[in-house]
């Protein structure tokens, strides 16, 4: 893990484990990087909000699954996040609008249409 850069096992650990503290976080990073200072988290944690790819949930804690509260009807991410996909392909849309869906309108499940599901066993 030490090739790992910090920034990458922060997103690891929290898309894995949820929720996390700041603190829990540092902990974590100091497992595989002893000495690492709790600073040096902060700023790679407000790198990847900055990016898009981690949200910050208010009182130290992220979460790369938390909704985006300030969607609205016309959906606009001027940054694309690049953990869902490339925008390289026509139709792709940024992931995140399909997390807030789900998210804002508390789906139970999500289903697949029939020819998405032909596609994908292929």
């Amino acid at each position: 893990m030490a090739d790992t850069s910090l920034r990458t096992m922060l997103l690891e650990f929290v898309d894995g484990n949820g929720a996390s503290h700041t603190r829990e976080l540092h902990i974590e990073v100091l497992r595989h990087r002893p000495g690492t200072p709790e600073h040096t988290i902060r700023a790679r944690l407000s790198e990847a909000v900055e990016d898009g790819l981690l949200d910050r949930l208010g009182d130290g804690f992220y979460n790369i699954y938390a909704e985006d509260e300030q969607m609205i009807s016309v959906v606009l991410y001027p940054q694309r996040c690049s953990a869902f996909g490339s925008a390289a392909h026509r139709g792709n849309c940024d992931g995140r609008l399909i997390k807030n869906l789900v998210l804002r309108y508390r789906a139970r499940s999500v289903g697949l249409s029939h020819w998405v599901a032909d596609v994908l066993r292929q």
